[in-house]
C-alpha cells in the first residue's frame, strides 16, 4: 500500500514499493513546509512546471540524493544543465519506471522562471498520472479546471487526486477542484493565508484522502467542535422542536459532508471553530434534505428508524426541515465570509432544482442518462 505525506503548498512525498517520489518540493522559504530539503531522501523528483514555488528545491534534492528528475522536456533540460540526472518527457507521454508507470497530462498554467534577464521559458506545465502498487494517483499540478479531467478519471480510475484549490476573490475567478477538491482544486490542495508572500501559500496547498494512510492529531478536537455546533443548529430550545431534534440525533449518520469540510478547512489553515461551524452547516443542510426527501417520497424509514414525518406529522417535519436550512445559512453568514455564504446558498438552490427535476421525472418526465446525471449533480453532488 503506498503512503502519502503532505509537505506543504503543492509538495507531497509518495512512498511506493522500492521507491520514494517527491512532487514539486518547494520547501526552502516556505513557512508551511513540513520538512527541510536536507531531511528528504528520495529516488525520483517530479516537477510539474518551472515556477519557483514548484521547482523549489527540486534540483538541489536531486543532486544530493542522486534522484532522477522527471519533468517536461524543457524543464528537464534546464535541470540537467544544473547538474541533475533527468528523464525528459512530454504531454501525453508515459514511461514504465522501476516503481511504476508515469504519464504526463495537460495543465493550464504558466512555466516561466524569473531571472535577472527576465522570464526564462521552461516549456509547458503538466500534471502527473502515477500507476504504482495497484493505485492510480493523479497530481494535477497548477491548473484551472478543464473538462478533460473527466476523461482522465474515466480512462484511469483515479484512487487519489491531488488538485489545486484557490480562494474566491473578487478579482479572480474560482476554478473548481477537489481532491475531493480548486485555480484549480490551494493551489494544489490548499491555499495560502493572508496577503503578500503568505497569499501565495494560502492559494497553494494539497488535498489528499484515503485509501492512502494519513492521520491528523487534531481531527478529534475538530469533530467535537463540529458536534457541538451541529447540536446548536439542530434546534432552538423551544420545547416543540426538542423531540424532533432528539429523533434526528439518535439516527446517527456517516457525517461525510462534515468530515470533508473539516479536512478542507484544516488544509486551508482556516480557524478550527469556523471550520466546525461550516462542517455543522453542511450536515444540517443534508439532514434538512433528507427530511424533505422522505416527505416527497413517502418514505416510512430513514437510518433504520421511522421517518421524522411518520413520527411527528408532515407539517411539523416540513417546518423543521425549513428551519434547518435557515439556521445553517445564518450560522455560516455569521462568520462574515460572504463567499462561504454564497457557496452554501448556491448549493441549497441546486438541491431544490434537482429535487424539482426528480419530482417531474416521477410524473412522466423522460428519464435519460443525461437527465439522471444532471439530477445527481444537483442533488447528491451539491
Amino acid at each position: 500500500m503506498p503512503a502519502l505525506t503532505f509537505l506543504g503548498h503543492s509538495a507531497c512525498l509518495l512512498e511506493f514499493t522500492g521507491a520514494r517520489v517527491v512532487i514539486d518540493p518547494f520547501l526552502s522559504g516556505n513557512p508551511a513546509a513540513r520538512m527541510k530539503p536536507g531531511e528528504l531522501a528520495v529516488d525520483y523528483v517530479l516537477l510539474t512546471h518551472g515556477h519557483p514555488d514548484h521547482l523549489g528545491d527540486g534540483i538541489e534534492i536531486a543532486r544530493r540524493t542522486r534522484a532522477i528528475v522527471i519533468a517536461p522536456f524543457e524543464l528537464a533540460t534546464y535541470c540537467a544543465g544544473k547538474g541533475a540526472a533527468v528523464h525528459p518527457m512530454h504531454i501525453g507521454g508515459e514511461y514504465d519506471f522501476p516503481f511504476g508507470r508515469v504519464k504526463l497530462t495537460i495543465a493550464f498554467h504558466g512555466s516561466g522562471f524569473p531571472t535577472d534577464q527576465g522570464i526564462l521559458y521552461l516549456g509547458n506545465p503538466c500534471g502527473f498520472l502515477i500507476a504504482a502498487d495497484g493505485k492510480n494517483v493523479y497530481h494535477a499540478g497548477d491548473t484551472g479546471l478543464f473538462y478533460d479531467m473527466k476523461l482522465i478519471g474515466e480512462m484511469h480510475g483515479i484512487d487519489l487526486a491531488l488538485l489545486p484549490l484557490q480562494h474566491l476573490r473578487h478579482d479572480q475567478g474560482a476554478a473548481g477542484g477537489v481532491c475531493a477538491g480548486g485555480g484549480g482544486a490551494g493551489k494544489t490542495g490548499a491555499r495560502a493565508r493572508g496577503r503578500g508572500a503568505d497569499d501565495v501559500l494560502n492559494r497553494h496547498r494539497m488535498r489528499y484522502r484515503a485509501p492512502l494512510p494519513m492521520s491528523d492529531p487534531d481531527s478529534r478536537d475538530d469533530q467535537r467542535r463540529c458536534a457541538r455546533s451541529l447540536a446548536i443548529l439542530l434546534g432552538p430550545r423551544e420545547r416543540s422542536f426538542a423531540p424532533m431534534r432528539r429523533h434526528l440525533r439518535a439516527g446517527g449518520g456517516k457525517f461525510r459532508r462534515g468530515t470533508l469540510a473539516l479536512i478542507v478547512g484544516g488544509i486551508a489553515g482556516a480557524p478550527g471553530d469556523a471550520t466546525a461551524v461550516v462542517a455543522a452547516a453542511a450536515e444540517a443542510v443534508h439532514l434538512a434534505t433528507l427530511i424533505h426527501d422522505d416527505i416527497l417520497d413517502g418514505a416510512a424509514r430513514r437510518r433504520a428508524r421511522p421517518s421524522l414525518h411518520r413520527v411527528f406529522g408532515t407539517g411539523p417535519a416540513l417546518l423543521y426541515g425549513d428551519l434547518l436550512f435557515v439556521r445553517a445559512v445564518a450560522a455560516v453568514h455569521a462568520l462574515g465570509n460572504t463567499a462561504l455564504t454564497a457557496c452554501l446558498l448556491h448549493a441549497v438552490q441546486a438541491l431544490c432544482r434537482g429535487e424539482m427535476l426528480e419530482s417531474r421525472a416521477k410524473g412522466g418526465f423522460p428519464w435519460s442518462e443525461a437527465a439522471y446525471l444532471r439530477i445527481a449533480r444537483l442533488k447528491t453532488a451539491s
